[in-house]
């Protein structure tokens, strides 16, 4: 699977689970939408923070930048997942896996969450 795949599958995952646990009420396309830029932009400030570990150069990340940066990745995930009603097509493109597919990738779904927080979570520690 290719890394636009991945990403597309986690945002599926994400949104049925969203969908089977609390149904149409908590709006799972914008959880699943949230959460997927949110590990984004995990992954991105861990590449950050290993770049200054190795370098030992201090980068300052004002607030209002990292609240930007989150925000267009957010952008760029509705138009990459969302927009135009690009999650029916998402959804037919997984729809048609089998039980073992499935238990796979929830594996590696979850290997992925925990990966990114730990080494998110790690990286700052270190800092």
């Amino acid at each position: 699977m290719s890394l636009a795949g991945a990403h597309q599958y986690l945002f599926y995952r994400t949104y049925l689970w969203q969908l089977n646990t609390f149904g149409q009420k908590n709006n799972p396309r914008l959880v699943a939408l949230l959460s997927n830029s949110l590990f984004v932009y995990f992954n991105l400030l861990t590449v950050v923070v290993c770049f200054q570990l190795a370098t030992g150069y201090r980068l300052k990340i004002e607030k209002t930048f990292a609240i930007v940066g989150l925000l267009l990745i957010t952008s760029i995930n509705y138009f990459i997942l969302s927009y135009d009603n690009k999650l029916s097509t998402i959804i037919s493109k997984f729809a048609d896996e089998d039980e073992i597919q499935k238990r796979r990738g929830t594996i590696w779904c979850w290997v992925y969450v925990i990966g990114t927080h730990v080494l998110f979570f790690g990286a700052a520690l270190l800092l």
